[in-house]
């Protein structure tokens, strides 16, 4: 089958749908079909070699880590100028669009023009009513758009149950249905190797984007008001680039001393992989999420979890199983989680974390690609 991936960000630029890109790509490679990226420039990053075509198209970016909604049109309208040129030579089978907004645009233009079908996976931002005060005026500005690209997709696919209701609402108004084809991660890549911790001070950790969808500062803030109230050592990693980064820093440092929270930039895969197993825990205090990779890579690699009672984590974490869920708008609900699983010890935080490593199994790359793979054929 020849198949062609739209995704206006791809490792090393973006975050959750650059990931499942690359992956779906990769996995759909080795199980020998054809498979071609189209993804963005960035002149910051080397455009890396893979067993796949991938397609560099030239874009106004300016961030590794964010876009704004200009840099979005600038990725559509690439897209469809490279498409009304080369895409009729290709001959594809089905077009996946990862993340609607910009790469449904471009999706719905090849169906229109060239008779290819597509199907568009939703990931979070591209989902109205996902994160309103930062994504609201995106959404009623591409409101005609985005009809126009649901209501002819061949299917619609949202990665997890929240998220799925969430889309429901829009879809429901076109009589579309949204399936789910949750994220996935590759198990054999993060794994634990618990010799790497040092269990004379539990250490939790934070990958991803620095921003305010990801409740941070909140955190932060309790951190701060149950450190003397923990007997057991603790220290914090955030990992990630973002646009409160500085502030974050500065006020972890006024809240919480120096040692106890460290940041650090974004890391090559080989080192995160690392620093997953080297943490006891991995925290997730995000308002919204779709179904966070950072998480189910953190589960993998046997870390158990502190994250907020939203629907997305509410799939992979199940309370005092693997992990415990807090309500994210309740910062002393946030200080006694911290303090009661702090100061279980890490036997305890252990235990957890292996069965995070069960329930990460059943997201494996390979089982995910085949549900795609599915509503290719189907």
């Amino acid at each position: 089958m020849k198949i062609l991936i739209i995704c206006h960000e791809f490792p090393p630029i973006g975050g959750g749908a650059a990931n499942a890109a690359f992956y779906i790509a990769s996995y759909l490679r080795n199980k020998q079909h054809e498979v071609t990226v189209i993804t963005s420039r960035f002149k910051r990053v080397n455009q890396a070699e893979y067993d796949f075509n991938i397609i560099y198209l030239p874009v106004l970016r300016k961030h590794i880590d964010r876009t704004s909604p200009l840099e979005l049109i600038s990725f559509a309208l690439s897209g469809i100028f490279y498409s009304l040129f080369n895409i009729r030579k290709s001959r594809y089978d089905i077009c996946l669009a990862m993340h609607g907004i910009p790469s449904g645009w471009v999706a719905f233009v090849i169906r229109k023009i060239f008779g290819i079908s597509y199907i568009v996976s939703l990931r979070g931002g591209d989902v109205p009513g996902f994160l309103p005060q930062e994504y609201d005026r995106l959404h009623k500005k591409v409101k005609i758009l985005t009809k126009l690209y649901w209501k002819n997709a061949k299917s619609i696919i949202a990665n997890s149950e929240g998220l799925k209701e969430l889309a429901d609402i829009t879809a429901n108004t076109l009589d579309k249905k949204v399936k789910i084809v949750s994220n996935g991660v590759d198990c054999q890549a993060f794994k634990p190797d618990y010799s790497l911790r040092d269990n004379q001070s539990i250490r939790i950790i934070y990958a991803g984007r620095i921003t305010l969808q990801k409740g941070l500062e909140g955190f932060i803030k309790a951190v701060k008001q149950a450190k003397d109230k923990i007997k057991n050592n603790f220290n914090i990693k955030i990992i990630g680039n973002g646009y409160l980064k500085a502030y974050l820093e500065k006020i972890s440092f006024e809240l919480c001393g120096k040692g106890i929270i460290t940041f650090s930039d974004w890391m090559d895969k080989k080192s995160l992989i690392m620093e997953y197993k080297k943490a006891h825990i991995f925290i997730l205090p995000s308002f919204y999420e779709g179904m966070s990779n950072s998480l189910l890579e953190a589960m993998a690699c046997g870390c158990m979890v502190i994250a907020s009672d939203i629907p997305g984590n509410r799939e992979l974490v199940k309370r005092y199983e693997n992990g415990v869920l807090f309500n994210p708008s309740d910062s002393l609900n946030l200080e006694e989680v911290l303090m009661n699983v702090l100061n279980s010890g890490p036997g305890t935080i252990e235990d957890m974390g292996k069965k995070s490593r069960i329930i990460a199994e059943r997201f494996d790359w390979d089982r995910v690609t085949d549900l795609y793979l599915e509503e290719f054929y189907a």
